[in-house]
C-alpha cells in the first residue's frame, strides 16, 4: 500500500471512529458497533499503532455507554497494552480513566483513577472529569484527605 493509500485508510478509520461514538450517544448500538469495527479493520490495515489505541478506547467508550461493561473493559486493557507499547501516554490515560468509570471493584478502580489523574497531569492536561467517588461510591484517597475523612469512611 502506498503512503498516500495508507493515509486515506487511517483517515476513513478515524472518521469511522467518531461515527461510532456518536451514533453511541444517539443510541445506535447496532451502527455504532459496525462503525467502531469498521474504524479498527481501517487502521489495522495501515498498521497504525497509536490510532488503534485510540480507537479501541473509543469503542470502548461506547460499550460502556452502551451498559456493556464487561466487553468494555476488555477494549480498554488491549488499548491501555498498545498505548503502552507505543508510549502513548494519553490513550494511556484514557484506557486508565475508562477502567476506573467502569470497573466493579473498588480497589481497582480507584488504582486506575490514580494513575489517569496523574498521566494527565504529567501532560498538562485537566484530569478532574473523574470522579471524588470511585464507581462503588467509596471517596477516593484524593477525595477523602481533601474532605478530612479516611477513605471508609
Amino acid at each position: 500500500m502506498s503512503a498516500e493509500g495508507a493515509r486515506d485508510f487511517l483517515a476513513q478509520g478515524q472518521l469511522h471512529s467518531l461515527l461510532g461514538a456518536i451514533l453511541g450517544l444517539q443510541g445506535k448500538a447496532r451502527e455504532a458497533l459496525e462503525s467502531h469495527d469498521e474504524a479498527l479493520r481501517l487502521i489495522r490495515s495501515c498498521d497504525a499503532r497509536t490510532s488503534e489505541a485510540e480507537a479501541l478506547n473509543d469503542l470502548a467508550d461506547t460499550l460502556r455507554a452502551l451498559g456493556r461493561a464487561a466487553e468494555s473493559l476488555e477494549r480498554y486493557k488491549q488499548g491501555l497494552a498498545l498505548a503502552r507499547r507505543v508510549n502513548n501516554r494519553y490513550q494511556q490515560a484514557r484506557a486508565h480513566r475508562g477502567i476506573a468509570l467502569t470497573h466493579q471493584d473498588d480497589t481497582t478502580a480507584r488504582s486506575h483513577a490514580a494513575q489517569a489523574r496523574q498521566l494527565y497531569a504529567d501532560l498538562g492536561l485537566p484530569g478532574d472529569e473523574l470522579p471524588a467517588q470511585s464507581v462503588l461510591g467509596t471517596p477516593t484517597p484524593e477525595a477523602a484527605g481533601a474532605a478530612g475523612q479516611t477513605p471508609s469512611g
